[in-house]
């Protein structure tokens, strides 16, 4: 299985697979290394090489907190599945100020022109998909800097729509 870990702003790439009831962990792009990890609740225990290492696991499927005897480490923890299933669905795409297609179809309104402004979850642009129509509303409170579709367009997952301009600028 692969996880997206972040720790300190940084993502890592996790490659966990499970052969003869022993776990192998791949870490970013260095060799794979059999580890050996046990368990009891949220305590656990790993052997690398000579080295056991010992913790005390909490998390919420996403976030994990780790305490070590030297120090408490902090993850934001993401399944390869959740990533899929979240780019397939539309979310998180584009930047805080761009407004994104989150699923394929056809622009039927703009209802926003460029310089007028938008309270954050105010529909901007109407599409429709799959014979129903569905509102695109804004990511923030600001001001339509740029409009990059029309009326009629066919449009794909992630493409931008229109660009904002926050309101504390």
């Amino acid at each position: 299985m692969l996880f997206y870990v972040t720790h300190e702003g940084k993502e890592h790439c996790i490659r966990v697979e499970s052969r003869r009831n022993r776990l192998y962990v791949k870490f970013d792009d260095h060799a794979e290394e059999r580890l050996d990890i046990v368990f009891h609740g949220n305590n656990c225990s790993f052997v690398r090489g000579n080295n056991v290492f010992y913790a005390n696991v909490l998390g919420n499927k996403s976030d994990y907190t780790v305490w070590t005897p030297e120090r408490t480490l902090q993850f934001k923890v993401e399944s390869e599945h959740k990533r899929i299933v979240s780019k397939l669905r539309g979310d998180d795409l584009g930047a805080d100020n761009q407004i994104c297609a989150k699923m394929p179809g056809k622009i039927v309104r703009i209802l926003k022109k460029s310089g007028e402004r938008v309270s954050k979850g105010e529909p901007v642009v109407v599409m429709e998909a799959m014979k129903m129509e569905n509102e695109i509303r804004s990511t923030m409170a600001g001001t339509v800097d740029r409009i990059c579709t029309k009326v009629g367009a066919a449009v794909e997952t992630g493409e931008l729509l229109m660009e904002l301009t926050p309101e504390d600028q």
